[in-house]
C-alpha cells in the first residue's frame, strides 16, 4: 500500500521537480512553529486551526488551477526556497518539504 511520501516521490518523479528534500520528523516541528511565527498573526497558537490561510498575516489569494505542476512552475521563481507542508491527520504523517 502506498502512503503520502510513496505518492509525493511519484510526481516529483514524473514531473521532473527537483530540489526538494523531505525534512526529518524530528525537525518538523521547529520549521512549523518558525513558519507560524513567522507568517500567521497569532504565531504558534494559530496552528490549532484548520485552516491556516485564515491566520495569515498578509492578503493572500487561491484558486484550484487545472495543472497545479504546471502553475506552481509559472508562479514560482527558482532563485527562492519553498515550503510544501503536508499533514495527514490520524495517520501520524507530518512532512515538510524544502
Amino acid at each position: 500500500m502506498k502512503n503520502l511520501r510513496d505518492e509525493l516521490n511519484q510526481v516529483i518523479k514524473s514531473e521532473n521537480i527537483s530540489g526538494i528534500s523531505f525534512v526529518r520528523l524530528n525537525e518538523w516541528q521547529w520549521i512549523l512553529n518558525k513558519i507560524a511565527n513567522t507568517f500567521l498573526v497569532h504565531g504558534e497558537k494559530d496552528l490549532e486551526r484548520i485552516w491556516l490561510w485564515e491566520s495569515f498575516k498578509e492578503p493572500y489569494t487561491s484558486f484550484q488551477p487545472e495543472n497545479s505542476i504546471s502553475e506552481l512552475r509559472s508562479l514560482l521563481k527558482t532563485t527562492e526556497k519553498y515550503f510544501f507542508i503536508v499533514h495527514m491527520k490520524g495517520m501520524k504523517m507530518e512532512t515538510l518539504l524544502q
